[in-house]
């Protein structure tokens, strides 16, 4: 699994009372959708997710408009402009180790975006080595996934295997943002709709992901990219149809 050492372009902002460092974050695999996407990333003392979200949105459409972001019911962030769903611009968030990192997608061929980050420094506190690593990877993994984890962990560093089990649970948690229905990993979290991290199968080859036969969304396209930037492994999902620009490789995004 290759891992792209992401730089960022960093920003300052000051905006009355709210002082932060934004930076925007590139997916190599942006350059490959047959939309555009952006993601930023802030750092903030306070809680602002809706914000970032809506910072992303505004850099996305290059334009002053009022957006305004609001959860369905199942807690998916959706565009709204003017009491309207802005169903060609797609929204996802994730809050991590003191960032809030937001993603913007535009595109007609679309249908889903789902973020996420990893705090790494948080794998590496003392007891988190392979043995608490591979127990991890037993409880998010499909059974095929978790053979080829086990076959990693032999070879690999603590650091490369902690870097990898990272990226597989942040994958699994973009595409269940992507999908609308969030992950369930236990009692008490997630919703009924929401799928289990054992039924989405991160295929280290490629990063490709299966999902089991019984959703029906195998006619979609389902892209996803690792970047690993300043501590975190930050996954990015993308759902739908037609993704891919004409005259592109095939939809290996590693």
């Amino acid at each position: 699994m290759k891992y792209i050492d992401n730089s960022a372009c960093r920003i300052n902002i000051q905006d009355g009372k709210m002082s932060c460092v934004e930076e925007l974050l590139m997916f190599p695999f942006s350059n490959v959708l047959s939309g555009r996407m952006i993601c930023v990333a802030q750092t903030l003392k306070e809680h602002r997710d809706m914000q970032c979200m809506l910072r992303a949105v505004s850099l996305l459409s290059e334009s002053d408009e009022e957006w305004v972001i609001q959860r369905n019911v199942l807690g998916k962030p959706e565009v709204w402009q003017c009491g309207a769903k802005c169903s060609h611009l797609l929204v996802s968030n994730t809050h991590d180790g003191g960032m809030h990192i937001a993603a913007a997608y535009r595109s007609t061929s679309a249908v889903g975006l789902g973020i996420d980050a990893v705090w790494l420094p948080r794998l590496r506190q003392r007891g988190k080595e392979k043995r608490y690593l591979l127990k991890l990877a037993a409880r998010i993994a499909a059974p095929r996934e978790f053979m080829h984890l086990e076959e990693k962990a032999a070879c690999e560093s603590t650091e490369q295997f902690r870097q990898r089990v990272a990226a597989h649970f942040s994958l699994k948690e973009s595409v269940s943002k992507a999908l609308g229905t969030g992950l369930k990993l236990g009692i008490g979290y997630g919703f009924s709709e929401s799928i289990s991290p054992r039924q989405i199968e991160v295929i280290d080859k490629g990063l490709d992901i299966r999902l089991p036969a019984e959703r029906g969304i195998q006619q979609c396209e389902l892209l996803g990219q690792v970047i690993c930037w300043n501590g975190f492994m930050v996954s990015a999902v993308v759902w739908g149809t037609s993704l891919l620009c004409e005259n592109q490789p095939g939809n290996n995004v590693s």
